[in-house]
């Protein structure tokens, strides 16, 4: 299953607990520090970023956002200010592929490539386990139509 990023920024609206700047080098080069394992990583605005960074409503309406994520207001799709240099760990993400809503239209769940349910609730990973995980197969289009209809014969709604 492939990726391809939705600029949604929900990868990056709790990344401030993980990235700290450790430093400002001048206005637009950082040194950040990821808090749980210590690496320090230089980071500089983007130039074609640099209007959208020195907005800095986003961190007022997200406020554990990466302190380099900005949501454009006009467009509200979510950026990366760094994105030319950002940190492995977000090199390393991947998105969500299909989003998982529950009959009452509320997210229940995501799926992550490669076929992995990551959610809270017990109903749905009880149904996943029993009824999605055991679809098996190399083809992935076919997993997916096969994933797709099994959840929807439950009640769940899968969107990409």
């Amino acid at each position: 299953m492939g990726f391809s990023c939705l600029m949604c920024g929900e990868c990056c609206h709790h990344m401030g607990t993980v990235h700290e700047i450790k430093e400002q080098k001048n206005p637009f080069e950082f040194v950040i520090r990821n808090r749980y394992t210590g690496q320090l990583t230089d980071v500089r605005i983007d130039d074609d970023k640099i209007d959208l960074f020195s907005d800095d409503r986003t961190g007022r309406i997200l406020p554990e956002a990466c302190p380099f994520f900005r949501l454009d207001p006009e467009s509200n799709a979510g950026y990366c200010t760094v994105h030319l240099t950002w940190p492995e760990i977000c090199r390393d993400f991947g998105c969500w592929k299909y989003l998982i809503t529950g009959p009452d239209g509320n997210v229940t769940g995501r799926i992550f490539p490669p076929r992995m349910l990551i959610s809270e609730d017990a109903r749905l990973k009880l149904f996943w386990e029993m009824h999605v995980a055991p679809i098996r197969g190399d083809d992935d289009l076919v997993w997916e139509k096969e994933m797709k209809a099994a959840l929807a014969g439950a009640g769940y709604r899968v969107e990409q």
